[in-house]
């Protein structure tokens, strides 16, 4: 797991299992609605759910998800529940 200022990355080894999503806690600006809805705060970020095959899986806090300008506070590789 590598987390930059505004993106993370994760490597998983394969271990049977699937639906595992990379998570990004984020802070900045974000869209928080329909436009020109915006809001300053924190938000988060999952990654497409992907099975560990040993390829690096990437997410960042802006281009994938509401964030316009944004840090990355934490990041954590979890199982996904829809």
């Amino acid at each position: 797991m590598t987390k930059g200022i505004f993106d993370a990355s994760a490597v998983c080894a394969p271990d049977g299992g699937s639906n595992y999503v990379l998570h990004l806690d984020c802070v900045g600006l974000y869209a928080s609605g329909p436009f020109p809805l915006y809001a300053v705060g924190s938000y988060k970020v999952l990654s497409y759910p992907f099975t560990p095959s040993g390829e690096r899986v990437s997410t960042g806090c802006t281009g994938m998800g509401p964030g316009v300008f944004a840090v990355a506070t934490n990041a954590y590789v979890e199982i996904y529940n829809p």
